[in-house]
């Protein structure tokens, strides 16, 4: 089954909107090297994997060559972490059409793995698919930011709120400490508006 495309469409914008769109590599706030909307890059073996250009003139060059890309990364892990993006001293980027191929795969991976997650076979009453698409849109922020493990080890009272189908009750548990106020309201609302 496909994600719906009403529902595609709002996940990119508001994870462009939370996780920002950046051509270069930077540190995030926990130091994890990242590029594009939210893409961890967690090892130079992964770095040297992107579609990341030379520039001249501030324009894309010629593609980077592997060691041009590890010198990148270890620039970027030296630099301190969790400033803004636009701070990172870089000498490479990625072009539009790579960050958007990035994005894609890592949305059509997270939906993949909410699929697994939250499945008949782990005790909910119904497939993801069939969930209200404004909880789909809740949970896919929430695997993005966090990660599936941590979307399931850390918010117990939440999935076990969703396995009773108590979207009201998965609003009241769906807070996260470490992102804003208004990208928690967003999921919030999202519950809630599944509820009705």
């Amino acid at each position: 089954m496909a994600l719906a495309g009403n529902v595609r469409g709002l996940i990119v914008k508001k994870l462009e909107q939370y996780e920002g769109r950046v051509p270069h590599l930077y540190r995030d706030s926990k130091g994890v090297v990242t590029v594009g909307v939210g893409h961890a890059v967690p090892s130079p073996a992964a770095a040297v994997t992107l579609p990341l250009w030379t520039v001249k003139d501030g324009k894309p060059l010629a593609q980077a060559a592997s060691n041009q890309i590890l010198a990148e990364f270890q620039s970027i892990m030296a630099q301190p972490a969790g400033m803004k993006a636009e701070r990172y001293t870089h000498q490479l980027i990625m072009q539009d059409a790579g960050i958007d191929a990035l994005r894609d795969t890592d949305i059509r991976g997270f939906y993949r793995e909410l699929q697994k997650r939250y499945a008949v076979s782990k005790g909910y009453k119904q497939e993801f698919d069939d969930f209200p698409s404004d909880a789909q849109i809740a949970l896919f922020d929430m695997i993005f930011n966090l990660g599936g493990p941590r979307l399931t080890k850390k918010f117990p009272s939440m999935n076990m709120a969703i396995k009773a189908n108590d979207w009201r009750g998965a609003a009241a548990e769906c807070n996260r400490p470490a992102v804003s106020p208004a990208r928690n309201s967003f999921v919030r609302k999202r519950f809630m508006a599944a509820a009705e």
